[in-house]
């Protein structure tokens, strides 16, 4: 039931015409509001190309934002924001994650694309 000041809402806090958009008709149902969360960052994560501080900072602060940033995305204003999400999502698996959670790796393919896994 989580609504922030400046209205978005849900477990992945979309603003309403972003959870309109990516389908959730009721963006506080947890399902409705993870599924479209997680298409709207699939969908930032193909734009910019596997940069997930550019695809963090573009789902913080919206793709045109990001799109106007000529310096890295380390030097803004969400720079904090996209530091804590991925120091939380390469933590290890004590230090933010419930016992025997699995790890995540960056894999780079032959082409130099990233891919996560947890194998």
């Amino acid at each position: 039931m989580a609504i922030s000041r400046r209205g978005a809402s849900g477990l992945m806090q979309l603003m309403p015409p972003t959870a309109a958009h990516y389908g959730a008709r009721h963006p506080l149902d947890p399902e409705e509001n993870l599924l479209a969360g997680t298409r709207y960052l699939q969908e930032l994560i193909v734009r910019y190309r596997g940069d997930l501080e550019r695809a963090l900072a573009a789902y913080y602060a919206g793709p045109a934002a990001v799109d106007r940033l000529r310096e890295p995305v380390a030097d803004t204003a969400f720079s904090h924001y996209v530091r804590t999400v991925l120091d939380r999502y390469f933590a290890t698996p004590d230090e933010h994650a419930p016992s025997g959670a699995p790890r995540i790796f960056a894999v780079a393919d032959e082409r130099g694309q990233l891919w996560y896994t947890n194998q």
